[in-house]
């Protein structure tokens, strides 16, 4: 942080009039650098937290003020027990508004940092900085490699019957998908299980179609035109059948399907944690949330 306000200080920074910075570091240091009355000013952390939304601190009559999403994070930071990152994660997703195009999570300490695309906050990206900057110049697209992960069954803290387990997600149909799941909630010595997708070989499947339904016509004793008719009039149920293979989800910009998994004999009376990771391409693996689930001790009732 110290560092950052040197480095701003360096400079005549008078564009900070529409804009603000917030820095925070690993020693648990934050500011905010705002452009005040002529020259750079520097808000300092007071407390155990520090929030910067739209609006200037400095010259909160500047506009935007008040603002909800301001009052909304400092009520769940004041109301929060434990720092988390599904604390910061539900943060980021009580405060989001229509025009938010991605949110982040950084843990300083390890150099970790979490993207979540759009409005989608159960999947994410997970980069660690040394890494990234060992590679030297980079850029990544975020989209490219999100897979539209929604969970699905069961709910986060569920109860549920022993015997037999359905979990359910949306996602696009041409990622790959793993199911993950453990007794421990770091997920060592998880089980995976790799769920087929069939969608894509119906998808090649199409073409092949295609071609059959054109070519059937052609062997018929009829002129060209007859035969080109009949060949428009058998590729119809193809082209309106098509759409209602998926659904659409305008959030996603893409198809989005069900998938399932199943599980069967878990040991009853304990808490189990899920997961699913995607890889919408050869080079990077997004991930869900984690949920847990509680299965029913043995003979008990359903809803005890």
């Amino acid at each position: 942080v110290e560092e950052v306000i040197y480095f701003c200080h360096q400079y005549n920074l008078p564009y900070f009039r529409h804009n603000h910075l917030f820095a925070a570091d690993q020693w648990g240091k934050s500011v905010v650098i705002e452009w005040g009355e002529g020259k750079i000013e520097v808000i300092r952390k007071q407390g155990d937290f520090q929030v910067v939304t739209n609006f200037f601190l400095l010259h909160p009559e500047w506009g935007w003020h008040p603002c909800w999403r301001y009052d909304t994070a400092t009520e769940m930071l004041n109301e929060s027990t434990e720092i988390s990152r599904e604390l910061f994660r539900s943060i980021l997703d009580a405060v989001h508004v229509s025009t938010t195009q991605y949110s982040n999570i950084y843990e300083v300490l390890q150099g970790n940092m979490y993207f979540f695309n759009h409005h989608n906050f159960d999947e994410y990206l997970k980069f660690n900085l040394n890494d990234e900057l060992a590679k030297g110049w980079n850029n990544y697209l975020i989209s490219n490699f999100m897979s539209g992960i929604r969970l699905g069954e069961p709910e986060d803290g569920q109860l549920v019957d022993p015997s037999r387990v359905e979990f359910s997600w949306q996602g696009k149909p041409d990622s790959q998908y793993q199911f993950h799941y453990s007794i421990n909630p770091d997920f060592a010595n998880c089980a995976e299980i790799e769920i087929v997708n069939d969608l894509s070989a119906a998808g090649r499947g199409i073409p092949v179609v295609f071609m059959l339904l054109w070519i059937l016509p052609f062997g018929l004793r009829l002129n060209f035109r007859d035969k080109l008719k009949i060949g428009m009039f058998l590729l119809l149920p193809v082209v309106l059948l098509m759409p209602a293979c998926n659904t659409f989800d305008g959030e996603d910009h893409g198809l989005i399907h069900e998938f399932t998994a199943e599980l069967e004999n878990l040991q009853p009376g304990s808490t189990y944690y899920w997961k699913v990771t995607a890889s919408a391409t050869d080079s990077m693996t997004s991930q869900s949330i984690t949920r847990s689930f509680t299965t029913m001790a043995t003979g008990t009732g359903s809803e005890e």
